[in-house]
């Protein structure tokens, strides 16, 4: 029932993106997108790497590309 209500609400919101954490579960998202026509999204949460600066710059970067994709 909850899963039927995020879906409805996509799809009366005309929302196009669901975000999810980089490396979890796509089960459900893949689920909710499939029927409700929006795409799959996967952002970096970037709470792990080497410590070095420009790691988490990188992440960073490559998460505002997949925003930027989605819109």
């Amino acid at each position: 029932r909850e899963m039927q209500e995020i879906i409805d609400t996509i799809k009366e919101n005309e929302i196009k993106a669901i975000f999810i954490e980089k490396d979890s579960s796509t089960k459900i998202a893949d689920t909710i997108a499939t029927e409700s026509g929006a795409k799959v999204y996967e952002l970096d949460t970037v709470t792990s790497g080497d410590g070095r600066l420009t790691d988490y710059e990188d992440r960073m970067k490559e998460n505002i590309k997949v925003i930027k994709e989605s819109l």
